[in-house]
């Protein structure tokens, strides 16, 4: 049985508001009332009711800050990459081709579940899910990186990044590998050679002659909430 965006979103568990905060951060509430309406977002802001579970998924990663409170200011991902000596970055395929997310933004990696659909959405976000207590868009990578499937393969994963107080889920086909580059490495603020989208790459990496792009998690969140 299917049911409407705002009747998920109102039955889920989300963190409990103290009397002056809303259950969810300002990015979380301008995506609600982006994609679901500003009547749910209203009403989501302020509501109280005791905690539900919905979701069965694995134990929480390490919280991060905006879990923790949303910061006032947090700057660009890209620019503390710049700053670190070694990066940690997961490699995962979109088709044949192979991408980089760093593991600074990722909070953990999940197999795919089928998200609520938003039919106010551009078609490059799948949907949207509760993980816990975060309203968390799903994104298909591949809309956004190279083109829209004819068919969707549930069959996938899903990387959930956390950046600007809102958390995000890429839907990519597997994992590849783990690999830590040096600054001398990485080819930041260049224009791509892997036949990609240039905006939502903000680095290259030459992997055993393989140019990889590096994924710029700002990028693809400023998108979706500016759309």
């Amino acid at each position: 049985m299917s049911i409407k965006p705002e009747e998920y979103l109102q039955a889920q568990s989300f963190a409990p508001p103290s009397a002056s905060e809303t259950a969810f951060s300002s990015a979380e509430l301008a995506f609600i009332n982006k994609y679901v309406g500003e009547d749910a977002a209203r009403a989501l802001a302020t509501e109280r009711r005791d905690p539900v579970q919905a979701l069965s998924l694995p134990a929480p990663a390490p919280a991060t800050e905006d879990e923790a409170g949303e910061a006032a200011y947090e700057p660009a991902l890209v620019e503390s990459l710049k700053k670190a000596h070694t990066i940690q970055m997961v490699a995962f395929y979109l088709d044949a081709q192979v991408y980089l997310v760093p593991t600074l933004s990722v909070s953990e990696v999940l197999r795919y579940t089928p998200p609520v659909l938003l039919p106010m959405a551009p078609d490059y976000v799948a949907g949207v899910i509760n993980l816990r207590g975060k309203v968390t868009p799903l994104l298909y990578l591949e809309d956004l990186l190279t083109s829209p499937r004819k068919v969707r393969d549930e069959n996938r994963f899903i990387i959930i990044c956390n950046h600007r107080g809102l958390q995000v889920g890429l839907i990519f086909d597997k994992v590849h590998t783990m690999y830590t580059f040096t600054q001398d490495q990485i080819m930041w603020d260049v224009e791509s050679r892997i036949g990609a989208s240039t905006e939502y790459i903000c680095g290259l990496v030459d992997v055993d002659e393989a140019i990889l792009g590096v994924i710029s998690v700002d990028t693809i969140i400023d998108k979706i909430l500016q759309d």
